[in-house]
């Protein structure tokens, strides 16, 4: 039997990563059932190679001693991923503690590793890529963060000959910035899994939002490349016509960009300029469930983002499995969806989003039932299983 690895470390700190995880191990263990695999979780929850200074020597200290003296922190499965019963899940400290837990377990693979201190374990691995977002939009990043980010992206293609990346575009971005082998390069498919608990009916919690009766919504942390500013402005082209002067825009995610700490106060200093006070509610960040309970009763989402590492990035990947329009700007990621309900208008564009809008405002569609949406979600569940299977078994 080939027993395949799970790297949790780095995807825990985010819902978008742990969903990432998730549904990429849905589909492996659908596929692993019936091809004698077997799947553990693996995870240095508290990694103090992140910190330095005192900091990094109490923790090291903590993990290497104290917890393992009281045998802490082991055999405890994170609760996001408590759904998997069947997948044991192991915790590591260090190097060492990695490396009797492969030999004891017979693990021949490891998944998605986002630094290269999985290089020499003597088992095949595949590390993890994101986007080259910084050599395009350098005037996001300070000068330091770029470096830092060119020479990870460095270390990490010449450390490992399996790379996964989830867009066809970052994979021709590592060939074109870093001498990437294509060949060494694994392209996910976009194939969005639905998951059943959404399709549960939460409108009770719904009550404390007072939802208009008719909205878009953007569900995405508010970075400066989500581009916003389009959005509002294409709100305020829309209620120019007397037919949607009703229609509002609600904004869910973290109202923050750690590289533009003032960001926020342009976009509410715009929102004010447009008058736009009464159209646009903005919740932050909400329970998953409740953002997705919201998503249900909108017109469309709407993704207006300059970059994506991955095609509409996570909040598409939703709206899709759920058979709810999506309007996504026209970048060459987002190109890569093929979907009767991915609609493009022009990155930058408000007037076409507008019209985009409109459109889809006044179409008759009748969404999909329950079964229609899990069916599509199983066909997509043996698409992503079938190609993890492969890379898995690719000498």
């Amino acid at each position: 039997m080939k027993t395949v690895g799970i790297l949790l470390e780095s995807f825990m700190d985010w819902g978008g990563g742990i969903d990432f995880i998730s549904n990429l191990t849905l589909a492996l263990q659908k596929k692993a059932k019936s091809n004698n695999i077997k799947l553990v979780f693996l995870n240095n929850e508290f990694n103090y190679m992140r910190l330095v200074g005192p900091k990094r020597k109490l923790i090291k200290f903590k993990e290497l001693y104290i917890n393992k003296l009281f045998n802490i922190h082991r055999e405890r499965k994170p609760i996001c991923f408590q759904e998997f019963k069947s997948i044991k899940y192991f915790h590591y400290n260090t190097k060492d503690d990695l490396q009797k837990i492969i030999d004891k377990k017979q693990i021949s693979s490891l998944l998605f590793a986002v630094n290269d201190g999985f290089k020499d374990l003597n088992i095949s691995v595949f590390c993890y890529l994101f986007d080259c977002q910084h050599k395009y939009f350098p005037e996001y990043f300070p000068d330091d963060e770029i470096k830092n980010r060119d020479l990870y992206f460095l270390k990490m293609i010449k450390t490992y000959s399996k790379i996964i990346v989830v867009a066809n575009s970052v994979k021709s971005d590592l060939v074109k910035f870093y001498d990437a082998n294509p060949d060494q390069i694994y392209n996910l498919p976009f194939a969005p899994i639905l998951n059943s608990i959404y399709l549960k009916n939460n409108i009770q919690c719904l009550k404390k939002y007072n939802l208009p009766k008719r909205f878009f919504i953007i569900s995405n942390q508010f970075w400066i490349h989500k581009n916003y500013e389009t959005a509002f402005r294409a709100i305020a082209e829309l209620i120019k016509d007397d037919d949607y002067k009703d229609v509002k825009l609600i904004c869910t995610g973290k109202m923050e960009d750690y590289r533009k700490p003032d960001y926020i106060n342009e976009l509410n200093k715009l929102i004010k300029e447009l008058n736009l006070e009464n159209q646009i509610i903005c919740l932050g960040f909400i329970p998953k469930i409740d953002q997705i309970e919201i998503m249900k009763y909108a017109i469309a989402l709407i993704q207006p983002t300059l970059f994506e590492g991955g095609p509409g990035g996570g909040s598409v990947w939703d709206a899709l499995s759920l058979g709810i329009y999506s309007i996504l700007s026209d970048i060459n990621t987002n190109l890569e969806i093929k979907n009767e309900l991915a609609i493009f208008f022009h990155a930058k564009d408000p007037i076409n989003l507008a019209t985009k809008m409109k459109e889809v405002i006044n179409t008759n569609y009748i969404k999909k039932t329950d079964k229609e949406l899990i069916d599509k979600s199983e066909k997509n569940i043996q698409v992503l299983g079938n190609y993890l299977y492969s890379i898995i078994l690719d000498k």
